[in-house]
């Protein structure tokens, strides 16, 4: 018997702790649950461990989840008349989703109901801080309460859930006000490669740059030329005949090479993606296919669904960029040398 009291305390933690890890959206539905129920002591720790939870969630926080989570809050806290504070939270709920409906299940509250309503347009006007997300993010991506932020976004003051998704899929977040600069990628357990970035899709500047001024440019160190002597005073200058080895480099930045770079490089972006975002959350997925028990139906729904949009885009990425490059082929004219793939390689054609 003693022993069992000794092991007891260390048993209701271990169940703490694992509850803890489980997804909001349980914890969340649990807090509605107790609330109906009029339950105060079970909602209390329900959303305890929602607010654990959402900072140590493996997926990004669904929006209406998280204003649920806030406005479940209020609830709790005008349950007990402390309407003033109940407020600030409902006020938090409709920052997250401002579209959140009053659940009259749970209150039927009329003038609470009203105030409830005059938030909506209140909260759309309230100030706003720079999460500071750095510009160079590479394939991780940010979110604040659920939302996708970039370098120069704003977001509403007050108590917010940061969450950053790494480039292998990972996603690892932290409750913070932004009063001190949050290190984004220092979330991320690995280090993230801050060269490359998803959304910065460009062709390349001189695909000709080191090139000579012409192919017909005499090599250093042979001889000048003679050059021609000038006409006598009455003679008219000779005419200079273009052969096929005199023609300027800058013939080939064309409109229509132009387009065809542009949408090489787009294609190029297309196989970077795939190697480095669309083949790592394939192998999540196959993971959790040979661990079954590893995963919820949730949880593996996520990881199905985040390989699936990911696939998604690689496959948009890429199919714009060949559609780029095809019409760059065939709806623009060449005007004078154009690439063209041959049996035996490629080469130019057009006119010298």
């Amino acid at each position: 018997m003693g022993l069992f009291r000794l092991l007891s305390p260390a048993l209701l933690l271990a169940v703490f702790v694992g509850t803890a890890h489980a997804f909001p959206q349980d914890h969340v539905a649990a807090a509605r649950i107790a609330l109906k129920k009029d339950d105060r002591k079970a909602v209390r720790e329900a959303l305890a461990l929602a607010e654990i939870a959402f900072a140590e969630s493996e997926g990004v926080a669904p929006n209406d989840v998280l204003a649920a989570y806030w406005y479940y809050r209020g609830l709790q806290l005008l349950d007990r008349d402390r309407t003033k504070p109940a407020m600030e939270f409902f006020r938090q709920a409709l920052v997250v989703d401002n579209e959140y409906p009053w659940d009259l299940e749970l209150s039927q509250a009329g003038d609470t109901r009203k105030l409830f309503e005059a938030l909506r347009n209140e909260v759309r006007g309230r100030d706003v801080q720079s999460p500071k997300v750095p510009e160079k993010m590479g394939f991780a991506q940010a979110y604040v309460d659920g939302t996708q932020v970039r370098a120069g976004d704003w977001v509403a003051v007050g108590n917010r859930l940061a969450q950053i998704q790494c480039p292998e899929g990972d996603v690892h977040g932290v409750w913070t006000t932004f009063e001190e600069d949050l290190d984004w990628l220092a979330m991320c357990p690995y280090e993230v490669d801050t060269s490359v970035d998803i959304y910065a899709v460009t062709g390349p500047a001189d695909e000709f740059g080191g090139l000579g001024a012409s192919f017909g440019d005499v090599p250093s160190g042979d001889p000048i030329p003679n050059p021609p002597p000038s006409p006598e005073p009455g003679e008219s200058a000779p005419v200079h005949k273009r052969t096929s080895h005199d023609f300027d480099i800058a013939e080939l930045v064309t409109p229509r090479n132009i387009v065809i770079a542009v949408g090489g490089g787009i294609m190029t972006t297309g196989v970077i993606m795939h190697f480095s975002v669309v083949r790592p959350s394939f192998a999540m997925v196959e993971w959790g296919r040979r661990n079954p028990h590893e995963l919820s139906r949730y949880q593996a729904d996520i990881l199905t669904e985040r390989y699936v949009k990911r696939r998604r885009m690689m496959w948009t990425v890429f199919g714009a960029g060949a559609g780029i490059a095809t019409a760059g082929m065939l709806a623009i004219k060449p005007t004078s040398l154009q690439p063209v793939i041959l049996p035996g390689g490629m080469g130019l054609q057009g006119s010298f």
